[in-house]
Formats: C-alpha cells, structure tokens, sequence
C-alpha cells in the first residue's frame, strides 16, 4: 500500500463515521452531562498512557512539563478570547472542543507515521483500526457540542467533525515524508496538546455545567478512564 492509498481510505472512513454519527440525535442535557463526564475520563487516561510517555521518551520531563505548561496556557487564553468574542456559551463549547481534538491529532498523526517510515508499512491496516477507534468517542463528542447550536445543520457537522481530523491526516504525512527528523517534535507537540487537552476536559467537560463533582460524576469519570485504559493495553 502506498501512502495515497492509505490517506484515501482514512479519509473515506472519517466522512463515513461523520456521515452516520451525524444521524444520532442531540443528547439531552443530562445525557449529555454524563457523556461529556466518560469523554473527560477517557481523554484524560489517553494523555497519561499514550501522550505523555511520547513527549517524556522525546524531550524529558521538564522539557514535557515546561511545554504542556505552554499549551495550557495557550489554551486558557483561547478559550477567554472566545468568550469575549462569541458571548454564547455553544458556540465556546464546540469551538474549544474542536481546537483541543485538532492540536492533539497532530501529534498521535506524525507518530503514527513514524511507525509506518520505520515498520515500511507492516500493518498498516492495524493502525487504521487503532486511529479509527480513537477518533470514535472524539468525534461523537465534537458533533453533540456542534448539534446544541440548531443553526449547525447536519451538513456543517459532517464537515466541521472531519475537519478537525485533517491535523492527524497532515501529521501522519510529515512523519512519513520526513522519517525519523521529525521524531523530537512529536515530544514537542505531544506535550503542548496535553496542556490543551487538560484544560479541556477542566474547561469544558467536568466543570462545564457543575460547580462541584459528586460521586457519581466521580465515577463516570473513573470509568471512561478504565475502559479507556484496557483498550490501550
């Protein structure tokens, strides 16, 4: 398989999942606490056993630290702008949810291409499966955000929720292209999409429409992270 035929058939699958994920009706607010809740455990388990382990086996702990430091930063200071600039809370929402899910696909893109530079593409299929899996609760997640704005209509959420994508697509690019050079920037924008993550799930889906967990809420959380964490081993 050669690296067109690869990107062709990720990208196939990505409007596919987007077309049929479309078709799931809004969830209602208390449904949609509860997803963002599992969302928040498993993106949370995905930063602490697969990207953060990245960025420490690239640029060292500090150099992990001082750039996740960086990246929440960078998006505390988007998600305030945001809310200067579009005072409604659904469009924040989706807007902060998609810039977090596209700066964390570039990174888990440029190293699955570095597996595919170094392996000469022995299971490739595999990793399409892999990423596939990944991106699953993601792009549900992006869609329910985009669906609360009833100006979003099903064509906008097909196409925003594959768009955000377009990073991991553009990673896996690089990293194939340019081989191992690009290994130590892996650890960079591992680390900083770490920040965004982090901020996210605080941000937007934990503290988004409670001021203080409960147990239950506990739980939900406990539990994404678990399933989340038996998938990745």
């Amino acid at each position: 398989m050669n690296l067109l035929m690869f990107i062709f058939i990720v990208l196939t699958a990505i409007g596919i999942m987007a077309i049929l994920l479309s078709r799931m009706s809004p969830l209602s607010e208390k449904y949609l606490k509860v997803f963002y809740l599992f969302a928040a455990g498993n993106l949370l388990t995905i930063v602490a056993l697969d990207i953060i382990p990245e960025a420490i086996k690239e640029i060292g702990i500090v150099g992990m630290l001082v750039f996740m430091l960086i990246g929440g930063i960078i998006f505390k200071l988007m998600h305030e702008f945001i809310h200067i600039v579009l005072p409604d809370k659904k469009h924040v929402s989706a807007i902060s949810i998609g810039v977090a899910l596209a700066s964390h696909g570039l990174p888990e893109g440029m190293a699955l291409g570095v597996i595919l530079s170094v392996t000469a593409w022995k299971g490739y299929w595999n990793i399409i499966i892999v990423f596939l899996l990944h991106i699953f609760p993601e792009m549900i997640m992006f869609q329910q955000a985009l669906k609360e704005n009833r100006k979003n209509n099903k064509f906008k959420v097909i196409i925003y929720s594959m768009i955000i994508f377009i990073p991991a697509i553009m990673g896996i690019l690089i990293s194939v292209k340019f081989g191992g050079k690009v290994r130590p920037y892996v650890g960079v924008f591992s680390a900083i999409s770490s920040g965004f993550i982090y901020m996210l799930v605080v941000k937007e889906l934990i503290f988004r429409n409670i001021k203080q967990l409960k147990i239950k809420d506990t739980l939900i959380i406990i539990l994404g992270s678990v399933i989340t964490g038996m998938a990745l081993m």
